[in-house]
């Protein structure tokens, strides 16, 4: 005869379902978890536009600091003028930062900003380009190389093709 202690022996442990069920569980939250890391819209994604904002906004407020201090300058510097002075003085006083002017265009650490000389003050902000990454051609940088080849002629050939039927 079998009695009921030899039964409740034979019952205790985990059975094979509900072992296949944690998994699945657990397989489930860890595709939420590595969703919510990864992509664009995910922490490490996040993380990094934060990180390149953050870096654009510094280069701004650099370059407007600068500026400023430009605009100072304009009123009491006899030798100021908004040409090669500025240029000088924006390299002068950002000697530890990546600076590259190309006329009104003033890249720095990458950061492509349009300045208004006259006054002096940021006009547009054009984005990242640079040597250290893939540039990112903006309109308004592309209008103004545009500008600056408006006097060279260009020559054009131009071969008459008759259309017959």
């Amino acid at each position: 005869m079998i009695s009921i202690t030899n039964l409740r022996k034979k019952e205790t442990g985990i059975t094979l379902i509900a072992l296949i069920i944690t998994i699945i569980v657990l397989l489930i939250l860890a595709a939420v978890s590595i969703a919510t890391l990864t992509g664009e819209n995910g922490i490490l994604g996040k993380g990094t536009k934060a990180t390149e904002e953050t870096k654009k906004a510094t280069a701004k407020e650099i370059l407007a600091i600068t500026l400023l201090g430009a605009g100072q300058e304009k009123y009491t510097n006899s030798d100021y003028n908004q040409n090669e002075w500025l240029d000088t003085y924006i390299k002068e006083q950002n000697k530890e930062h990546d600076i590259n002017i190309d006329g009104d265009i003033v890249y720095i650490d990458g950061w492509g900003f349009e300045i208004d000389r006259s006054i002096p003050t940021i006009k547009e902000e054009l984005g990242k380009s640079g040597k250290d990454t893939s540039i990112q051609i903006n309109l308004k940088q592309a209008q103004y190389q545009l500008k600056k080849m408006e006097n060279i002629p260009l020559k054009r050939k131009y071969k008459k093709v008759e259309i017959t039927r």
